[in-house]
């Protein structure tokens, strides 16, 4: 089988960035302090963090907090278009061997159909009355987030219900967490 060594290690960095997307998703995206904020925001304004290098206290940086909603969507994206690059790469490629070529052509295939059922679900947790929703698919469990300051029991079951008809997984394998911005 032959793989190039570069297409081999940008899927294997694909698959890092996507691991750490996920652990931003679910660990709440490192959101700042409330020390690290100056004042409140206007409504519908971004935050402005201050964050002082340890190197230095004359070099403040001035950072404008984007919407994590947003920017996680497109994050996501980003991240998928290159994977998919990638497998595109293998599949076309006439060194490769027949087996990575269909290897890569099933692994396309899975993304796609994984990426679909992902917006499928935000689409119908938004239905429900939620603004915003992140709904991100292992294969055996799932992360959601939607934007609210908290979430009834109600509310939780009829997500958790949402993803459980659409995707086959248990309660205990879906994690649903409420987040303002």
């Amino acid at each position: 089988m032959v793989i190039k060594r570069e297409s081999l290690l940008r899927f294997f960095l694909f698959l890092l960035v996507v691991t750490v997307i996920a652990l931003y998703l679910t660990t709440g995206g490192g959101q700042p302090e409330e020390a690290d904020v100056l004042g409140e925001p206007l409504e519908g304004e971004p935050a402005v963090v201050v964050t002082a290098p340890a190197e230095s206290l004359d070099a403040l940086v001035l950072e404008q907090e984007g919407d994590f909603f947003t920017d996680f969507a497109y994050e996501r994206q980003q991240a998928l278009s290159q994977q998919l690059e990638w497998l595109e790469e293998v599949m076309s490629n006439p060194d490769a061997a027949a087996v990575a070529r269909e290897k890569a052509s099933e692994e396309y295939l899975a993304l796609t159909r994984r990426f679909g059922l992902q917006v499928e679900l935000e689409g119908l947790i938004e239905a429900k009355g939620f603004e915003d929703a992140i709904v991100v698919l292992f294969e055996d469990h799932a992360s959601v987030t939607v934007r609210a300051s908290e979430l009834t029991p109600v509310e939780l079951a009829r997500i958790m219900e949402i993803i459980r008809q659409g995707t086959g997984l248990e309660p205990n394998q879906i994690s649903v967490t409420a987040r303002v911005r």
